[in-house]
């Protein structure tokens, strides 16, 4: 509650080093140190830090919609050239669902793929949700985070 606050009252905006340079910088040498302990060199790497799974998992649609249709970044989803398809484990948050709404290519682009068994999707699941075009545009799989929380439960 109290990082909270401390937060709220500082609020480092880390997307423009001109709002907040000292938390951008700390971003940036973190970012810089991981790359380098895993032999990397800085310009090898890059990343932000987010709150959270849905936020990451936003963060790499984006990416992946804006890499795939360069358009995406200046028009939107209205002029894409395709209909993306997400594919994603039934055993992940639905997060995507609302992350899919956000990013303007509508609920309908989230293809939810069996499972194992295990919690692990399914490689034979996955190839009979691909169209027989053979396009995919994004894949996440999971380790079975709700199949984990239903065994806590």
């Amino acid at each position: 509650m109290v990082a909270d606050q401390i937060i709220a009252a500082i609020n480092p905006q880390l997307a423009v080093w001109s709002h907040a340079a000292v938390a951008v910088e700390i971003e940036r040498h973190t970012i810089d140190a991981v790359a380098g302990l895993l032999g990397w060199l800085p310009d090898q790497a890059a990343g932000h830090f987010t709150t959270g799974g849905a936020e990451a998992n936003y963060t790499a649609v984006l990416i992946a919609l804006t890499r795939q249709f360069p358009e995406f970044g200046s028009t939107g989803a209205r002029t894409l050239s395709a209909q993306p398809r997400l594919y994603v484990s039934a055993e992940s948050y639905l997060a995507w669902l609302k992350i899919a709404h956000q990013a303007g290519i509508g609920r309908e682009s989230v293809c939810l793929v069996g499972t194992d068994g295990m919690g692990r999707m399914s490689a034979a699941s996955l190839r009979a949700s691909i169209p027989p075009t053979g396009r995919t545009d994004a894949c996440h799989s999971s380790s079975g985070q709700r199949r984990a929380r239903r065994m806590l439960e």
